[in-house]
């Protein structure tokens, strides 16, 4: 028995004075002065802290935490058995191995008063005591009681009021005591009790037995007795001598307060056991006052009206059903009474597979029999869901049900189905709307109870004391009675719930408490809409969530950039087998606010450029009607938190507005390196690049001309070299860098998209990628950041870029380091940069760095051989001549020799010549294979010259490259054009395809065009593929043909030889600006060629005409006026 002197003590953490001496309600909070009203009546929720919320549910925990729950191990308790809260005096017990603690856990007070009931000590070692609360005793006292039954003696003891209960323990009374007959030495104990109140506390056994311990008289004074309600089973003893024990299968779980009648005089008490076994019993007040027990007991095993009522059973299952608690729905007992919910728990076995379930049914249960109403499957929370006792509460208004299974609760909405209305005909439902909140597994719950909605500003609850943590309530809410308001979408869609728990894991995931991790088995489906909800809501600030205006606009956009990055962590948790999708909808979303976010950035600070850019910004906005509203409201801030889906038209004509004003170059280009890099590329480096699972997806900043117009800014600020006086200021070296590598970065992203869908345009954007990126490479270079264009370069595998840089680098850095640098790059990725290298060097006619730089990489140059034969086989030859290997050499000569491009005789005949050789006997012929290879490579650079400087006048369109345009803006304009056109128009075409020309057409051509500054190297042009004629006649006239044009069409001889009236400096001036001395100068080394000018001037000086040599008879007629030959003379002294 409980001493009962010196055990009760009212504590609160603080001095001796904070204890009210008055006598009031303990219920009232320590800061108050006097006695307030019952908190039944105004609960108080002041000082919560909200763990999360949406507009269906609120959970909170409560400032009160008694020092029984606190964390510091010098003032909590441990070992907790038990617990749980009282719906009728919103107070909470706890029950641990040393006490019984109790304290009104509605006060706002952070540590409550707590009322101590220390247990004797050593109890730890026998089955510690069950504490129930009471009601108040009516007029007395505010105040629960406490009932306090040991399990295993039987002893009751009864306090009217926990406050006084110090006073109440010094009478040892009788009428506060009682005792139950258990039989402990035959193993009976008790193993359940609950406030079955008005008529007491009722108590099972582990026998089954039940018993109602009556608390007060007829007047309300304390006054304890028992009465029995069922006695243990009769095989009970059978089962001592060895017969069955059934009937002891199922224990009691459940006691229960039905149906209140007569002024309290006449209330139903309800008792279940696991197996299905109901029972009701009639508690009934005599006519003199004497409590009793009727004699009608409803009873019936549920089970057998269930199994062709279960939702979702296979027929022909093996069912295994355990009853874990019950409901009666007594709010509407006057319209339809004996309605009730139960929970059931069921095993399933069928074809060998096992399913386990909850299920809610709701039961009709008279005196006509069982009726099942309805059935409903709960969701599934955990592998294990019996491990922890289920348990059921339906608090007032009886609209949801609340269902606890370890740190799982699951809310579920009682189905439609009127109890008023009900038929016999079942049905199976689903309920309007039903959620799960789910805790940490760390949360240690020790007890549950709920609270009825009491007033229209309550609202139904479940409410639970936890270690540590204290007491958390999860209130439902009843229709809008909360400030976060509720979509049009449908409640019970999966969409929405899962959108639902989404943003509360965003907006309360930093909690410690509550669990937000989803089911991975989320379908895409569901997945995909519910996140894309969330992230439309927190881009554009349409959450409930967030608040409605911001007094700071950065603010806002802190706090929404927080939760982006924190729904990509939750989707990495929740989602890894939909991230490939998820993840590039969340970035772009992160993008495009973190844009908006540097945008208003640069906008909102100071200096004029901010202002000019906050005018242009508000410019945009207006002229596309983003912003709807009063003509005084502030668009800019409304479209930066409300609009920020369209943030990319806003950039896009931002950059056009502000590169229309070349003042603002410098806050222009920092506007794209705070957009492009650190927004776009920043995010797609940190979340999507290097993501193998991710395709290549286009980026959202495609949708606009935005790069294009990015690209062109870029390149006015650094890639034209009139502006090289202010280049260095408009961005810092980090800056310039940043913005390059964002231009890399974007660019490649786009092209590999277009790769994976075969985009139309990919061909173009290639071409203009690759004609692009040298400039921006030298913007790099130009500025000294040699190895960072190398390192960007590097990073993107552009090869091309790499191959440009080193061969930039050559101007400035020694062989060696070069030599270093190839070799690092072939070893690092191979042929993939070796064959870019090698494009590199044969499209600007540097055939030597391939014979000679890359002599050490073989393997790979003659894998690029067999790969590019058409494009290497003009340096493929001689490197397997330099080789010796001279069957390979053949074989490309004579492939060499087959292509249209080489249609020339003599090349042909060169070719197929060569190719004949298989094992030269002598060096000699070696030598002499490359001189010949070398004149024929002279001639094709020739031509190739030519068409280039032609193509680069009409903007490398090939169909511009007409005769016509030749004759008229090329040619000679001493020369008949008529002439021209029909000796140039026999071969003009294939120049214009690029074909190879003859010798003597490609002189033709040569001594057709007008000698300008472009082509004042022609005619000397002319005179060496003439040399390469190996037909001595053949050179000698032709030769002799290109002397006689240069001397008669080019230079103005009549001018040059006027010398009287000028001074020698002008004189010299004359004869060294002629083309002929040009020519003169370029060809005189070669004896040959200079000969043939002697033969045409030694013709020249012989009588008579020339026998229809127009050339001839122009130059017999310039000797007789100039004295030609004097002045060419002339001129070869002053070319030496």
């Amino acid at each position: 028995m409980l001493k009962p002197a010196g055990l009760f003590k009212a504590r609160k953490l603080g001095t001796e004075s904070d204890v009210q001496q008055t006598q009031q309600s303990f219920l009232a909070d320590s800061t108050t002065e006097t006695g307030l009203a019952s908190l039944a009546a105004s609960p108080s929720t002041g000082g919560a802290t909200e763990l999360t919320k949406n507009d269906k549910y609120c959970v909170s925990r409560l400032p009160a935490l008694p020092p029984v729950l606190s964390n510091d191990p010098g003032v909590g308790q441990a070992g907790f058995l038990n617990g749980y809260t009282d719906n009728a005096t919103r107070c909470a017990l706890a029950v641990s191995d040393s006490a019984i603690n109790v304290w009104p856990y509605a006060s706002t007070d952070d540590t409550p008063i707590t009322f101590e009931f220390p247990l004797p000590q050593g109890a730890g070692s026998e089955a510690m005591p069950l504490a129930i609360l009471t009601r108040p005793t009516p007029g007395t006292t505010l105040d629960p009681g406490l009932c306090i039954v040991h399990s295993t003696t039987g002893h009751v003891t009864f306090y009217e009021s926990v406050q006084y209960a110090p006073a109440l323990g010094m009478i040892n009374s009788s009428r506060i005591e009682t005792h139950i007959g258990i039989l402990a030495a035959q193993g009976e104990y008790i193993t359940l009790a609950e406030n079955v109140e008005p008529a007491g506390i009722a108590v099972a056994t582990s026998w089954k037995r039940v018993v109602l311990i009556v608390l007060r008289d007829y007047k309300g004074a304390a006054q304890l007795q028992t009465l029995e309600l069922t006695k243990p089973p009769l095989r009970l003893f059978s089962g001592w001598l060895g017969g069955a024990r059934e009937e002891l299968d199922g224990e009691i779980v459940l006691i229960k307060v039905g149906q209140v009648s007569q002024h309290g005089s006449m209330q139903d008490i309800i008792v279940q056991d696991a197996s299905g076994t109901f029972k009701k019993f009639q508690y009934q007040l005599s006519a003199s006052a004497t409590p009793y027990i009727g004699r009608h007991v409803l009873l019936y095993k549920l089970l057998s009206f269930l199994e062709k009522n279960i939702d979702g059973l296979i027929p022909g299952s093996v069912l295994h059903t355990h009853f874990l608690d019950l409901w009666p729905l007594v709010a509407d007992q006057a319209a339809s009474p004996d309605v009730y919910v139960s929970l059931v728990a069921v095993l399933s076995s069928a074809y060998g597979i096992e399913q386990h379930r909850l299920l809610l049914l709701r039961l009709k249960i008279n005196d006509s029999g069982v009726l099942v109403l309805s059935s409903h499957q709960l969701p599934d929370v955990g592998s294990n869901q019996l491990a922890s006792r289920p348990r059921l509460f339906i608090p007032s208004p009886e609209k949801t049900a609340f269902v606890s299974i370890g740190n799982a609760v699951i809310l579920s909405d009682l189905s439609v189905v009127s109890t008023r209305h009900s038929t016999s005909n079942f049905q199976y439902y689903e309920p309007k709307w039903e959620d799960v909140v789910h805790f940490k597994s760390a949360v240690q719950i020790i007890g549950f109870g709920y609270e009825d909605q009491t007033a229209a500003a309550n609202n139904p609850a479940l409410v639970f004391i936890s270690a540590e943590h204290g007491v958390v309530r999860i209130e439902r809410f009843i229709e809008n009675s909360t400030e976060v308001t509720s979509d049009d979408t449908d409640p019970s869609d999966p969409v929405a719930l899962l959108k639902s728990h989404i943003l509360q894991a965003i907006f309360y995931g930093d909690s410690s408490f509550v669990e937000f991790n989803v089911d991975a088995s989320h379908s895409l489906d569901i997945v995909n809409p519910a996140l894309t909800a969330v992230v439309s809501e927190v881009l554009d600030s349409t959450s409930p969530y967030l608040p409605p205006n911001f007094s700071s606009t950065r603010d806002s956009f802190s706090l929404r950039l927080k939760l982006l990055k924190a729904l990509i962590d939750y989707a990495r948790a929740n989602f890894a087998d939909h991230l490939y999708v998820l993840l590039p909808v969340i970035v772009e979303a992160l993008e495009k606010l973190e844009v908006a976010s540097n945008v208003w950035h640069i906008a909102d600070g100071d200096g004029a450029d901010a202002g000019h850019v906050k005018h242009v910004l508000k410019t945009v906005i207006k002229r596309n009607d983003m912003v709807h509203g009063s003509a005084s409201k502030d668009i800019l801030r409304s479209f930066f938190s409300h609009n920020v889906s369209e943030i990319l038209i806003v950039l896009t004509e931002l950059v056009d507005d502000l590169s229309a004003t070349p003042e603002l170059t410098t806050v222009l280009l920092q506007l794209l390196v705070r957009t492009l890099h650190d927004a776009v590329y920043k995010n797609e480096v940190a979340y999507i690049f290097g993501n193998s699972e991710i395709a290549p997806y286009k980026l959202w900043v495609f949708e606009s001309s935005l790069v294009v117009k990015a690209e062109e800014v870029f390149t006015q600020a650094f890639c034209t070299k009139n502006n090289s006086n202010i280049q260095e200021s408009l961005l810092s070296r980090p800056e310039l860098v940043q913005l390059t590598d964002s231009l890399f970065f974007i660019v490649n992203s786009a092209i590999l998209f277009m790769q994976q869908t075969n985009d139309d345009q990919l061909h173009e954007y290639v071409k203009w990628y690759n004609r692009r990126k040298s400039d921006w490479t030298d913007a790099l270079l130009t500025r000294g950041l040699s190895k960072e264009a190398l390192a960007i370069a590097q990073k993107y595998h552009d090869f091309d870029s790499i191959a440009y840089v080193l061969e930039k680098e050559r101007e400035q850095a020694s062989p060696e380091y070069i030599f270093d640098k190839i070799d690092f790059f072939m070893n690092q990725y191979g042929y993939d940069f070796a064959s870019k290298l090698f494009d590199f060097y044969l499209s600007h006619d540097q055939l030597q760095r391939i014979l000679v730089d890359c002599k050490p990489y073989g393997s790979f140059l003659e894998q690029y051989f067999a790969e590019k034969p058409r494009k290497s086989n003009k340096v493929s030859w001689i490197y397997y001549l330099q080789a010796r290997e001279f069957k390979e050499a053949s074989n490309v000569l004579i492939s060499l020799s087959a292509e249209k491009d080489h249609e020339n005789q003599e090349i042909q005949e060169f070719n197929y010549s060569l190719a004949k050789l298989q094992q030269p006997e002598e060096s000699s012929v070696l030598d002499e294979i490359a001189v010949e290879a070398e004149s024929n490579l002279l001639v094709v650079r020739i031509q190739n010259k030519i068409y280039q400087t032609i193509a680069s006048f009409v903007g490398d369109k090939q169909e511009l490259i007409t005769l016509d345009y030749f004759v008229n803006d090329l040619s000679n304009p001493k020369l008949r054009k008529f002439g021209i056109k029909a000796e140039v128009g026999v071969y003009f075409e294939r120049f214009a395809q690029q074909k190879a020309l003859s010798k003597e057409h490609l002189v033709s051509l040569l001594t057709s065009l007008n000698p300008t500054t472009q082509f004042d190297h022609v005619f000397a042009d002319a005179l060496k593929v003439a040399a390469l004629i190996t037909n001595d006649a053949f050179f000698h006239n032709i030769a002799s043909e290109i002397w006689k044009k240069l001397i008669c069409v080019t230079d103005d001889w009549h001018l040059i030889s006027a010398t009287e009236n000028n001074s020698d400096d002008v004189n010299k001036m004359r004869l060294r600006d002629t083309i002929f001395f040009r020519t003169v100068r370029s060809v005189q080394g070669s004896d040959e060629i200079m000969k043939v000018l002697d033969d045409v001037l030694e013709k020249a000086r012989e009588d008579g005409m020339t026998d229809g040599d127009i050339w001839g008879d122009k130059l017999k007629q310039l000797a007789e006026e100039c004295d030609i030959e004097l002045w060419i003379n002339t001129v070869r002294s002053e070319a030496k």
